[in-house]
């Protein structure tokens, strides 16, 4: 999952969030690293769903996890942990073996110039982004280059925060699938 701001990707180090009040779960950032295996996800089911077909697209208004395939965690989020730098809802890694529970659900949420856009997540498409909202709070993923760490956190130097804000207008919560394996049906 690429960043809609520019070539940085959704990525999860080994190390957890350390600062005062957070919820002490895997580091979720966005990387400047394309190559890193750490910025692999697997899209599911959401809990509670059946299983999702692979190479099934996925429709616009889903509900969906992503699971981290190094680690089989899931993106998580919840309101009651603040983000280090924005102090918005902080997004981190929870669960074990891809399980977890409703705050790994995300909403996908395609934009597009054309209506066709509006109907399936697509992969590689230079137009369409698309929104992770979170099922349970209702915030949408976000990340900016305004939100980056420094020489203070040496294990994601230079990666830029992901939280949860609320702001949907904003081009921080926008996405864009380009890397990975891709299933067809």
């Amino acid at each position: 999952v690429e960043s809609g701001v520019g070539k940085y990707y959704l990525h999860s180090e080994d190390t957890r969030w350390t600062y005062e009040g957070s919820s002490k779960q895997r580091v979720v950032t966005m990387s400047p690293h394309r190559e890193s295996a750490d910025s692999l996800w697997l899209v599911r089911e959401a809990n509670g769903q059946p299983q999702c077909l692979p190479g099934e697209p996925i429709k616009c208004g889903s509900q969906i996890r992503l699971t981290h395939l190094q680690s089989n965690k899931n993106l998580h989020s919840s309101r009651n942990f603040h983000s280090p730098l924005s102090k918005q809802q902080e997004a981190h890694l929870f669960g074990d073996n891809g399980e977890g529970d409703i705050k790994d659900d995300w909403i996908v949420v395609c934009k597009g110039d054309k209506p066709s856009d509006r109907f399936f997540w697509q992969r590689d498409s230079n137009k369409q982004y698309i929104q992770l909202k979170h099922a349970e709070s209702g915030a949408f993923l976000s990340s900016s280059y305004t939100m980056s760490f420094g020489p203070n956190t040496p294990r994601i130097e230079n990666h830029l925060e992901v939280s949860g804000a609320y702001d949907a207008a904003s081009p921080a919560t926008n996405f864009q699938v380009t890397l990975g394996i891709h299933l067809l049906q």
